[in-house]
């Protein structure tokens, strides 16, 4: 073979390799990553063994006549989503044994990826009319929320679990959560805590002095007071901002350990056998209302409490914190004999820290003859009883409602 008969082969053999390589992403630019053999198995299946990110897979081919348009509806949700969701493309003339392993059928097919277990879903639209709106529907289906709902009732428990891991606050007047607090959540997860407060729980809105909805702050261990986010309310600036304060933590649980024990978000928890160190006994600063009634109580007392936690139930910087509960004296027999419970509604105060001690609430259970018992606490009139700590009574367990 001669000399210029190598260079034509050699020039021919460049351009057909451009074309092969051609994609309908400038990948340079473009916040969609190529994937391929070499990626495929460390980027989609282990990303949704490990992870709770939600991917976007566009499966095309040079030819098939409509993703070169679908790219730029894509390429326009990746801009906007970054980091909310994983975009990747697939040339599958380039890559055929990804595609045959993914049973691609059609060309092209934008397929979503969950976490598993769930299974991977196509988007079900027309490939002359798909748009980035029915990819964005389906994808943002599947988006995990690792935030909780705070109130007056949980607000220490979400501070005091896991004291060094950064709490997140989202402060807002509407309901539901927003995509991008979503996406925070999953992105940050293992390296903070993320609530939603709505505006309605004006107490903790007053403590933490937000003044405008939606506020996002974040409360560190140490740091005297909140750090307040004041950037544009987008996914990317406000990541920057918390990931400054990210950490990397073994806290022995999860977020979700109190999202799943439901007294921890209730104003006025029923006090029993698995709830009693979470709302009372094993709790430091606070005073314990507790109502012995027979039964579940009625909505009047029920609501006696709420409103009475409304004023008393916030760590102040002074003034005590009072935690109001109830236990149904039918089934906790030990503790109704303990405290002498004649059937009536009765209301005893306790202090659980070391040195434990309690009181006894003399008159009705209203608003008012309850305020007058937590004023003079306040004041430093009540007379208190010495409890040692054997003498609190076991807890029942063999309850078959817990």
């Amino acid at each position: 073979m001669n000399r210029s008969v190598l260079i034509t082969f050699i020039f021919v053999g460049l351009i057909m390799s451009s074309v092969f390589a051609r994609s309908v992403y400038d990948h340079k630019q473009s916040h969609v990553s190529v994937v391929s053999n070499l990626n495929f198995v460390k980027q989609v299946q282990k990303t949704r063994e490990t992870t709770k990110t939600v991917q976007i897979l566009h499966f095309y081919k040079m030819n098939d006549g409509h993703s070169t348009r679908i790219a730029k509806q894509i390429d326009q949700l990746a801009n906007q989503y970054k980091g909310l969701f994983y975009f990747g493309a697939v040339n599958c003339g380039e890559e055929p044994t990804i595609c045959e392993k993914e049973k691609i059928t059609q060309y092209p097919t934008v397929r979503v990826y969950p976490p598993l277990p769930l299974p991977s879903i196509d988007v079900e639209a027309p490939a002359d009319s798909l748009a980035s709106n029915d990819i964005f529907k389906l994808a943002q289906r599947y988006l995990h929320d690792n935030s909780v709902e705070i109130n007056t009732a949980n607000i220490d428990t979400f501070i005091s679990e896991h004291p060094a891991v950064p709490k997140v606050f989202l402060f807002t007047d509407k309901k539901g959560t927003p995509l991008i607090y979503k996406g925070l959540s999953v992105a940050l997860e293992g390296k903070q805590f993320f609530g939603i407060v709505r505006n309605t729980e004006e107490p903790l809105v007053k403590k933490y002095q937000v003044r405008k909805f939606p506020s996002v702050l974040i409360v560190i261990a140490g740091e005297r007071k909140p750090i307040p986010y004041t950037g544009e309310m987008n996914y990317q600036d406000i990541f920057n901002f918390l990931n400054v304060y990210s950490q990397t933590y073994v806290p022995g649980g999860t977020q979700e350990q109190s999202a799943t024990k439901s007294w921890l978000n209730e104003l006025v928890p029923e006090m029993h056998i698995k709830s009693a160190r979470d709302i009372c006994l094993g709790q430091e600063g606070i005073f314990c209302v507790l109502l012995f009634h027979s039964g579940k109580p009625d909505a009047e007392i029920t609501d006696t409490f709420k409103t009475l936690h409304s004023q008393y139930g916030i760590k102040h910087d002074r003034g005590l914190q009072y935690k109001f509960m109830w236990i149904d004296a039918a089934q906790e027999q030990k503790w109704a004999q303990f405290f002498k419970f004649d059937g009536s509604p009765k209301v005893v105060l306790i202090n659980p820290g070391k040195r434990k001690r309690v009181l006894d609430h003399e008159g009705e259970v209203t608003i008012s003859g309850l305020k007058t018992t937590i004023e003079r606490i306040s004041n430093g009139d009540a007379r208190f009883k010495r409890l040692a700590d054997s003498d609190i009574p076991e807890f029942s367990a063999v309850r078959k409602d817990l």
